[in-house]
């Protein structure tokens, strides 16, 4: 009997120790990607780019790339980086080079991020491996003043999306 509940106790916390495990929060600094413990300390720089946005599971983060292709033009891809490898997947096949503002679904499987292909903020979806993009107006903000739309989900799985300006 004792054995049993000890067992049936080992089984119960096994799943609650993996997810607790290596967590992380991710910020930027200095146009760079770096990740901590949740009490802040153990810091590392783990990639080049801006916006980062951790996974659900806390295995991976969405940034912004920032590619400086003339004196005054850059191309700003979304990409995703592992966080136990260090492998990076940069999506240069979402049409726009100009997307900002990941922010993954609750699931994980999928990315939301702004997109400006042409002269109007949109909203886009692709996998978390890079594939099948999908691009939607969203009627985001008007192009005023260089505003931007920022798109989150609740952890209910609905979206929320806030207008800001980028000046």
């Amino acid at each position: 009997m004792k054995r049993t509940i000890l067992l049936l106790f080992a089984l119960a916390a096994a799943p609650a120790s993996v997810l607790c495990g290596d967590r992380h929060i991710a910020f930027e600094r200095d146009q760079a990607v770096w990740i901590a413990n949740l009490d802040g300390t153990g810091e590392k720089k783990i990639a080049e780019g801006i916006f980062p946005a951790i996974s659900p599971d806390g295995t991976r983060i969405a940034f912004n790339t920032t590619e400086k292709t003339s004196d005054t033009t850059y191309a700003r891809h979304i990409a995703v980086i592992n966080i136990a490898t260090g492998k990076i997947d940069v999506f240069k096949d979402v049409p726009s080079d100009n997307s900002y503002y990941p922010s993954w679904t609750t699931d994980g499987k999928q990315i939301l991020f702004t997109t400006r292909p042409h002269e109007v903020w949109d909203l886009a979806v692709v996998n978390s491996d890079g594939t099948t993009a999908n691009r939607f107006s969203a009627r985001t903000c008007r192009t005023f003043f260089r505003l931007a739309s920022t798109v989150r989900f609740a952890n209910s799985g609905k979206l929320v999306r806030s207008c800001r300006t980028v000046i």
